[in-house]
């Protein structure tokens, strides 16, 4: 499906600006229906995008509000149609606006609940495949295109479209054209954070929308999710292959050991065996090893693929040799007690620390004025001692609370949250605690946590409130996704869906859908023209059958076998036409002749080769269509005078 995504991303951008060169303050431009428009946007947006609009007609101040008017009708009538409701819309944009409200929050030092996210993140391993789409500057024009490129590569794939397939063409990351941009198995601190969070905030075969990182923008698929194991203890057998011819001897070799190899002998046949001269003499055991910390895939998916202790792959071919891997035991993941100094010094030196905003910490709790039940504390206590079973606490087992669970336990703003609220929190994170912590130390930390988790979601959403810069960059999103659904909903599928119309178009045009004229060649070019001269005047009479002795005698000249219309760059025009050896002419600075291996007609293209053109022409005529009848259903009215005045201060 061809959508027409670069003028939508060009107004996604050029309608959202930052900055003006003059202040028009409660002046109007423009009204549609009872909805006002304001001078300062629209200077602020025209002075800001200017150089990206690459019809110089539309940089005009009359024309260029014209699009400024349409871009506007298409987003009042997305809200019209609702679509700003839907469940796709609020999915994404949800989501974006979390990702991007963290970012303003967070902007300081180490805060518990970056460490505590960091930990349960460790405890769940996730796979992903991406497509990274880079920029060629910072310059906002470049970073517009890439930006459009990831998003036109995003609908690719919400088109079914096949994500290696697309990874292989357009991925800037140069190790997808081996793995179609999968990354297999990771966890925290193995990708850059706003990658990492996209990931384990999506649900698993979810799609992102372009998530933006130091490298570029990222199109991202969450292929898995699974339990962590913590690090493994593994011995392998390994067979090296040094010459190519050894291959299949080798891969003998190793199927011989791997059909004699038990758990008891596995080590007397590395040591036997084993071309790893690190490992051989203690049997194959290697250090014991955490998920993304091996360089070989292959490796790491077979030692983690094994279930039980004393479990053996089968031989696993990677390149480095061939293995035979053995699970010796599993080392869990320690308590979130223990692990916290190793957690913090990794936070302060990752991505994660400028997420962290310090003053936003300590000021949360004082700035909303929270709010708690009368002896809150020794109630929830009392409620989780009697309904524990030895240190495990379920809700479960609560019998007569000493206050009914639907009680207030601590409230701010309009925000209300229950005893039943805070216990069921307390039972799912009650295991994230060293063993001796006591009952008051998990509840006193746990509570702690909660309050800071509540604060933080209510901040977010007062933020648009608090930071115009914020607000800006969330609508900018916002507009930008609802215009997406928009203009699917009302002009994108229509067209493609209907299959019908594209036929009708492709038979009343069928003159505007041929080939050219394509003739196959061998191209012979020199700067020296006595040389092609000679050179030519052999190859006419004897034809290829010389073209090896020829480039030996004459070296300066280059010969192509090539493909190429009249329109072509690599001859003359006037060469074109000839029908087998040309004459000499001179090209590009350089002499040149050719020999028409075969020509081929102008043909008539069949519809499956053109179908896409067609659709781009259909939906350019779609919204045309479109933009009429909302400038009909709408009433806009434009000031002249202001109008006037604006113009003239652009003079």
């Amino acid at each position: 499906m061809t959508k027409k995504l670069t003028s939508l991303l060009v107004f996604l951008f050029i309608f959202n600006g930052i900055t003006a060169q003059e202040t028009y303050e409660d002046l109007t431009l423009f009204h549609i229906d009872d909805e006002s428009y304001s001078v300062e946007d629209f200077i602020e947006n025209y002075n800001r995008n200017l150089d990206l609009v690459v019809d110089d007609t539309q940089k005009s101040i009359d024309n260029y509000l014209q699009l400024y008017i349409n871009y506007n009708l298409k987003l009042k009538e997305a809200e019209a149609l609702k679509l700003d409701e839907s469940e796709t819309f609020l999915k994404d944009y949800n989501k974006y606006y979390k990702q991007l409200a963290d970012s303003y929050i967070a902007n300081g030092d180490v805060t518990e609940a970056m460490l505590k996210e960091t930990y349960r993140r460790y405890q769940t391993e996730v796979r992903a495949s991406h497509i990274l789409i880079t920029s060629k500057s910072a310059e906002p024009a470049d970073t517009l295109k890439a930006y459009q490129k990831a998003l036109d590569v995003r609908k690719k794939l919400k088109a079914g479209q096949d994500f290696k397939k697309l990874a292989k063409e357009f991925s800037d990351d140069p190790s997808a054209k081996a793995n179609g941009g999968d990354l297999n198995w990771f966890r925290a601190f193995k990708m850059i954070y706003p990658f990492e969070d996209a990931v384990y905030t999506m649900e698993t075969g979810d799609i992102s929308a372009p998530i933006k990182t130091d490298f570029g923008y990222h199109v991202i698929k969450k292929t898995g999710e699974r339990a962590s194991k913590g690090k493994i203890s593994i011995s392998h057998i390994m067979l090296t292959v040094d010459k190519p011819e050894d291959a299949e001897e080798v891969k003998n070799k190793i199927q011989k050991i791997y059909d004699k190899v038990t758990v008891e002998n596995f080590g007397e046949l590395a040591k036997q065996y084993s071309d790893d001269n690190n490992t051989a003499q203690n049997g194959g055991e290697l250090r014991p090893i955490g998920i993304s910390e091996v360089n070989s895939k292959r490796f790491e998916n077979a030692a983690f693929s094994l279930e039980e202790i004393n479990g053996i792959s089968d031989p696993v071919e990677t390149k480095f040799g061939w293995h035979i891997i053995k699970l010796n035991r599993v080392d869990s993941l320690a308590s979130y007690e223990e692990m916290k100094p190793q957690i913090r010094k990794k936070v302060k030196t990752s991505s994660r620390a400028k997420l962290i905003n310090a003053q936003i910490s300590k000021n949360l709790q004082e700035r909303y004025e929270a709010e708690f039940d009368m002896n809150y504390s020794d109630k929830l206590y009392q409620i989780i001692e009697k309904a524990k079973m030895g240190k495990t606490f379920k809700i479960e087992n609560i019998k007569k609370p000493v206050t009914p669970l639907s009680t207030v336990l601590f409230e701010f703003t309009d925000m209300k949250y229950t005893y039943q609220n805070f216990l069921e929190y307390f039972e799912k994170n009650q295991l994230g605690f060293a063993s001796k912590a006591n009952l008051n130390e998990r509840l006193t930390k746990t509570l702690d946590d909660y309050l800071y988790d509540k604060l933080i979601a209510h901040h977010r959403q007062e933020l648009e409130r608090l930071n115009p810069d914020f607000a800006g960059s969330a609508k900018t999103y916002k507009d930008g996704i609802l215009l997406f659904e928009v203009m699917e909903h009302k002009v994108w599928d229509p067209v493609s869906e209907d299959s019908i119309a594209q036929h009708k178009y492709y038979d009343q045009h069928l003159e505007d859908f041929y080939t050219k004229e394509n003739i196959q060649a061998r191209v012979f070019t020199s700067p020296n023209k006595n040389d092609l001269r000679k050179f030519r005047k052999v190859y006419k009479k004897q034809g290829q059958a010389a073209l090896a002795e020829l480039t030996e005698n004459f070296p300066e000249v280059m010969v192509d076998k090539t493909e190429m219309n009249k329109e072509s760059i690599k001859i003359p025009s006037s060469l074109f036409s000839t029908k087998s050896v040309s004459r000499l002419k001179k090209h590009n600075g350089h002499y040149v002749f050719i020999d028409v291996i075969e020509r081929q007609p102008a043909a008539q293209l069949e519809f499956n080769k053109v179908r896409g053109q067609i659709m781009n022409l259909l939906q350019k005529q779609t919204e045309e269509a479109w933009l009429k009848t909302l400038r009909e259903k709408y009433t806009i009215s434009v000031d002249k005078d202001v109008l006037k005045t604006l113009k003239q201060s652009f003079e």
